[in-house]
């Protein structure tokens, strides 16, 4: 890679760090990460999420050098779905779902937080020669003409702007990306290759928020404690009715300090978001959960907090139908490059956003090893081979299991039904019928789109058997009756 070689990273998420550690493994002489937030360590309750980090998003770690030792010290591995659920008396439950497939590597329940401090502390023991240069309180805002030479410019919370002529550009800035508009209004450019394919999905639009919770619960005040930062629990609540009934999901993190957060994800007609007054949120939530200290798990400045933030929004599943552009010409040319939400966005049904994001960055830098002296080749050979599978992750998305959130009860009964059933046909078909693709997803060798074919083939197995079954019992009861 030449010594003059420069690039700009839009934002300094997972996929942003793990792009800069390896643009420093592949020996770019300057990197500029660019962030909006002041630090690092800044804590964005919008964002506190908790992923399942699988072999995906693993195998980027392992690349750059965090080997799986290392995720142990900031996760907890997901070996079997099981939790604790207390139901509105305080009585304690094990529930134990079978969605873990066993034969994959072993996920790990790992917290935004601690996945952003894993991989900052190995970029600074990468970074030791500072080429690697974390622009905080920043934004990219668009890429200009500045002379002959292309510019990615910058904005800091003031106004001030800085422009670096970079060579590549990566848009790891999630998916309101500034990135990928820059390309959208590029006059060389044609806008509906960088303008989101949006596709509808049962779980679109639902409406969340991230609570944060005390590191010790206790049920009903009688002394029982929940403490175990490695379990998950399920607090459950007096509500029956459609647009009442909810309930806290909680999931384990790796370290007693670690701030733990709760779930809550909710239609947009549900009472719960009509609610703006602290008193009457705190009543009801206090008739939602008898189970809970109210003023302890949501103190009152908990409470104006959950007030003040607007809820997220489940995205509808949507891809960029070009993730790479070539601008400018031969010592003026810039590549730039769409990774993660940029490029392809859904709700979190599957568990493969962040996975997906770090799968991205890996092909990317494995086209880069492969053909180090041409980027453009590098980024062409990317998007060839990214934008199928991405297409294909879109069309997972809105299949699999997107009723999961119970926000249709009978469609949620329903898929549930249709999973255990597909995981016994699949034992007693002596795996003729594949496992339910909810569970097959995990396996982090199978491609996105064999995966999409093998669901295909097998739901046609799956109906097929229960047309039979059901011609069969017809015919019986026909044979019954007329006699």
């Amino acid at each position: 890679m030449s010594s003059k070689s420069i690039a700009v990273i839009s934002g300094a998420g997972p996929s942003g760090l793990a792009a800069a550690i390896k643009l420093h493994q592949l020996g770019w002489s300057e990197i500029n990460l660019i962030e909006q937030r002041e630090s690092l360590e800044t804590f964005d309750r919008g964002k506190a999420f908790n992923y399942q980090l699988d072999g995906r998003g693993q195998k980027m770690l392992a690349d750059i050098g965090i080997d799986e030792a290392t995720v142990q010290t900031y996760g907890v591995a997901n070996l079997k779905s099981v939790f604790t659920t207390y139901d509105p008396t305080g009585n304690p439950r094990t529930l134990t779902i079978p969605f873990v497939l066993e034969d994959k590597q072993t996920a790990y329940w790992i917290t935004r937080n601690a996945l952003l401090e894993m991989l900052y502390s190995r970029l600074e023991e990468v970074n030791t020669d500072g080429r690697i240069k974390l622009r905080f309180g920043h934004q990219f805002e668009s890429i200009e003409d500045v002379g002959a030479v292309r510019v990615a410019r910058l904005k800091d919370h003031v106004g001030q702007e800085t422009n670096i002529p970079a060579k590549l550009i990566i848009g790891c800035d999630g998916l309101n990306s500034n990135v990928r508009k820059s390309l959208a209004t590029e006059p060389t450019l044609n806008a509906d290759d960088y303008t989101m394919v949006a596709k509808a999905s049962p779980s679109s639009r639902l409406l969340y928020k991230v609570i944060c919770l005390p590191a010790t619960i206790a049920i009903n005040g009688d002394g029982v404690e929940v403490t175990n930062n490695l379990e998950s629990y399920i607090f459950t609540s007096t509500y029956k009715e459609f647009d009442e009934k909810l309930a806290l999901f909680s999931l384990p993190v790796a370290r007693e300090n670690e701030q733990r957060t709760a779930n809550i994800i909710l239609p947009q007609t549900h009472k719960l978001w009509c609610i703006d007054d602290p008193e009457e949120l705190r009543a009801y939530l206090e008739e939602a959960f008898p189970q809970l200290d109210i003023d302890e798990v949501f103190p009152p400045h908990e409470i104006e907090d959950f007030l003040a933030r607007r809820p997220g929004k489940f995205p509808e599943p949507q891809y960029s139908p070009k993730v790479y552009a070539k601008l400018g010409a031969e010592q003026n040319e810039v590549a730039c490059v769409l990774i993660g939400d940029a490029a392809h966005s859904f709700p979190p049904d599957l568990g493969l956003g962040v996975n997906s994001a770090l799968e991205d960055v890996f092909l990317f830098g494995k086209c880069m090893e492969t053909q180090p002296e041409n980027l453009a080749c590098a980024a062409v050979s990317y998007e060839t081979k990214r934008l199928p599978e991405s297409r294909a992750l879109v069309r997972l998305v809105r299949k699999v299991f997107p009723y999961q959130y119970n926000h249709v009860p009978w469609r949620f009964a329903l898929s549930l039904s249709k999973i255990i059933a597909q995981m016994r046909l699949h034992r007693w078909s002596g795996k003729l019928i594949d496992e339910p693709t909810f569970r097959l997803c995990q396996d982090e060798r199978i491609s996105y789109t064999e995966l999409e074919r093998r669901m295909i083939r097998s739901d046609i197995y799956f109906y097929g058997i229960l047309a039979s079954i059901a011609g069969l019992i017809g015919f019986m009861a026909y044979a019954m009756l007329f006699r």
